[in-house]
């Protein structure tokens, strides 16, 4: 199961890298003109641009997604290993119920050792596997003597408990990475919208004061020089995707980040068929990935109730 995701959602309406560049460059004219500002308001101080710029700089230094979801993706790795173990050895507990019991029991006492969570199970649905093998356990506990008649053998109850318990300690610390990570991005985000509205005031203070000098008033149009950093011609767009719903969007701009600004994991792949959620790359809420999958892309939402929601860089040609 999904852990709670922030609200915390980005005040600017372009990526991460775009911000910090168009950022930066507003930063270099404010030090070209930062004589005139001070003329204008005192508070424009040389030491004002240089504590404006190291925040920038500071936030552009806190871990990016990848880094984020380093930690989270190792044990991720590591915990379906274990839970390919836990089902196969849940199988195995499967065989020797059939060889213990009466065949009319089978069913029941099946059920018992938690056969209602295999299929959510198979599918890595983390809880269930975790449910799955508690009830195992408990079975085995409750049906040693039965089980034994059936060709248990003695280190079975241990190795059964082992691949449970291996799962169960990967399980919790994938949800603690997860977690960890869900909180450095609102920290990220948060920086971000921190120093994007001092940049927004300091925009409208530039127009304001180069309002008869478009030239310069430009250098503090921040879609303007957004445009320098992206070229000029696109445009970021946020595409909607249903629940159990896939979207195409074609246009797509090479190697541009591709942001899940939703609150739930959404799947993305080239071409305009629904991608396989088992194979396509997936983007947490949160994240980003870069586009590599060409000018058409399309975005698959497997969650049956929850829409999902990306920003994309597009063409608008």
């Amino acid at each position: 199961m999904a852990l709670q995701i922030s609200s915390i959602k980005q005040a600017y309406n372009c990526t991460q890298d775009e911000l910090y560049a168009v950022s930066l460059l507003i930063m270099d004219s404010f030090d070209l003109n930062q004589a005139f500002f001070q003329t204008k308001k005192t508070t424009y101080t040389i030491p004002f641009g240089a504590a404006l710029r190291a925040e920038i700089l500071a936030a552009k230094a806190l871990p990016d997604f990848q880094q984020r979801g380093e930690a989270q993706e190792t044990f991720k790795v590591q915990m379906e290993e274990a839970a390919s173990d836990a089902l196969i050895i849940w199988r195995e507990l499967e065989s020797l119920i059939r060889d213990s019991f009466p065949e009319n029991e089978f069913k029941t006492k099946r059920e018992a050792a938690g056969y209602a969570h295999y299929a959510q199970a198979a599918g890595n649905d983390w809880e269930s596997v975790s449910s799955l093998m508690q009830s195992g356990r408990t079975f085995i506990t409750d049906h040693t003597p039965e089980l034994n008649t059936g060709g248990m053998t003695p280190t079975f109850p241990a190795d059964f408990s082992t691949a449970s318990a291996n799962f169960d300690s990967l399980y919790l610390s994938f949800k603690g990475a997860e977690q960890g990570s869900s909180e450095k991005r609102d920290e990220k985000i948060t920086a971000n919208n921190t120093f994007h509205k001092k940049i927004t005031n300091l925009c409208e203070d530039g127009q304001k004061y180069y309002r008869d000098v478009p030239a310069t008033r430009e250098r503090f149009t921040f879609s303007k020089v957004l445009e320098l950093v992206s070229g000029p011609g696109t445009s970021t767009i946020t595409v909607n995707v249903p629940a159990n719903n896939s979207v195409t969007t074609d246009g797509v701009i090479a190697n541009s980040p591709i942001i899940n600004v939703g609150t739930i994991p959404v799947f993305v792949c080239g071409g305009a068929v629904a991608c396989d959620v088992l194979t396509a790359a997936s983007i947490p809420a949160g994240g980003q990935i870069t586009n590599t999958f060409g000018h058409q892309v399309t975005l698959t939402n497997p969650n049956g109730a929850t829409p999902a929601s990306a920003k994309l860089r597009v063409s608008n040609a």
